[in-house]
């Protein structure tokens, strides 16, 4: 559709859900011109941000800094039906509605502002990473094979040591554990599960389909079964819009106007679907909200909905609370540091200071790993620039860090040509779509893309020598 016609289908379809909400709440109208305010701004963003990845060809596979800030206004956009929530989540932070509008002002100029880096700087073209799947379908269908079965051992270890998400009441968290080995099996599951994903949707969904009916079922079976699987055994719901955007990302292979379609209709359902998403899934689920004082309700799982996408109020109040300053850049260095592997640097836990929740508990916000400290603050790069550098570094968190992404790509295509280039860049695409970080995040995504692409590096240089006829059968065997 036209980019008049998805702004005016935008709006139509995100008041409605306002109206709707709004309706049951019984909110005043400002909290809900506030919120038809920050959908409008949303609205604005997603259409020129579409209108860039047409008019440049951009790849959506193999772009982190694209990803990065298209996830990001996914958020944003969903993030509006916070105004509606019949209570604060964050009681602490000491905004009121106008104030969090404000925070989505900033924002909005801090989205747009990526947006001229996306427009200007050099990314990975969309032609590109299409001749990638078509001249190397039997190499990337070899990688996905033997990536899978390692995919698969990692999970089952997981699973045995019950590993899950903290949202489930699971025996074992990353906060939970300092075992280098489980440690290193969470890292890896969280990057390989989604580049196995990829690979499998790309080769189905490539304009040329050069694989035989062996890889065919195998890359089908993937897409379809790793997310359910995913989903039941951890519970990470999250990852329900993580493979959404990701076949969308792979659809952009054999159609670029069916995918920017489907990208168009992401941004306009994705409050609606979240929000009563949530909601009939707190009723079957049976969960119980009395520690809030309130009964599943829509407006209520519409206020979770907009607190678990929200981009900009922890970092607002943040510099509310500061009057506008820093309140430790030393939290940079002390993150970088925090990067050196454990195996490497015994007695880094005790040796490095945690500045982060020392800046946090300084304000009188609850932090850090006691029974009744753990807060899940909405971590982000607006947040985390203005925690370290003030007000100024709050609105270059978003253009600073597709920035870095930017870099980071370049150094990958300047370096390496051919199959293994892309193939790196679709693993950095992966990090890249981490929207929810702090300082300690962004530079163990950068340890983590050095020491994962020797990973993917090996498999995919190596595939052909692994016996994949043997575990899978005879139709498998190299043409």
């Amino acid at each position: 559709m036209k980019d008049w016609t998805f702004f005016g289908l935008s709006l139509i379809a995100h008041s409605t859900l306002a109206l709707v909400v709004s309706a049951e709440a019984n909110v005043s109208d400002d909290r809900l011109g506030y919120c038809l305010g920050h959908f409008l701004l949303a609205a604005i963003l997603n259409a020129l941000l579409l209108r860039i990845i047409r008019r440049r060809s951009l790849s959506l596979l193999g772009s982190p800094a694209l990803a990065f800030v298209l996830i990001s206004q996914l958020y944003f956009t969903m993030s509006a039906i916070k105004y509606l929530e019949p209570f604060p989540l964050y009681s602490m932070f000491d905004l009121d509605y106008r104030e969090r509008f404000v925070g989505t002002l900033v924002g909005f100029g801090s989205l747009l502002t990526a947006h001229v880096l996306l427009a200007a700087a050099p990314q990975p073209k969309l032609e590109n990473l299409r001749d990638f799947f078509d001249r190397n379908s039997l190499s990337i269908a070899r990688t996905l094979a033997v990536t899978l079965i390692l995919d698969l051992l990692i999970k089952a270890y997981l699973f045995s040591i019950g590993f899950g998400s903290g949202y489930a009441d699971a025996g074992l968290t990353v906060r939970e554990t300092r075992n280098p080995i489980e440690l290193f099996a969470i890292f890896a599951d969280a990057y390989i599960g989604p580049f196995v994903f990829i690979l499998a949707g790309g080769l189905l969904l490539q304009r040329h389909l050069r694989i035989g009916k062996g890889y065919t079922l195998l890359a089908a079976a993937v897409v379809v079964l790793l997310p359910v699987l995913l989903i039941t055994l951890f519970k990470a719901r999250i990852l329900i819009l993580i493979f959404a955007v990701l076949i969308l990302f792979c659809l952009q292979l054999r159609s670029a106007r069916a995918a920017q379609g489907a990208l168009q209709g992401l941004f306009i359902a994705g409050p609606m679907v979240a929000v009563f998403g949530v909601f009939i899934a707190t009723i079957a689920m049976g969960r119980d909200f009395r520690e809030f004082g309130v009964q599943p309700s829509l407006s209520f799982n519409a206020g979770l909905v907009g607190w678990r996408t929200d981009l900009t109020d922890f970092g607002f109040a943040l510099m509310k609370k500061s009057d506008g300053a820093a309140l430790d850049p030393l939290i940079v260095p002390q993150a970088l540091l925090n990067s050196v592997p454990a195996a490497l640097w015994v007695g880094k836990d005790e040796a490095l200071e945690d500045r982060y929740t020392a800046s946090l508990n300084r304000l009188g916000w609850p932090a850090g790993l006691g029974e009744n400290e753990v807060v899940d603050y909405n971590d982000n790069a607006m947040s985390s620039m203005a925690m370290s550098f003030g007000a100024g570094g709050m609105f270059l968190g978003f253009p600073l860090y597709a920035l870095w992404l930017s870099i980071l790509t370049w150094m990958v295509q300047s370096g390496l040509r051919g199959g293994l280039g892309s193939v790196l860049l679709v693993f950095l695409g992966i990090i890249g779509m981490r929207t929810e970080i702090d300082w300690s995040a962004m530079f163990l995504y950068a340890r983590d893309f050095v020491l994962f692409s020797v990973l993917f590096a090996g498999l995919y240089l190596n595939a052909r020598r692994f016996p994949v006829e043997f575990f899978f059968g005879r139709r498998f065997a190299p043409n």
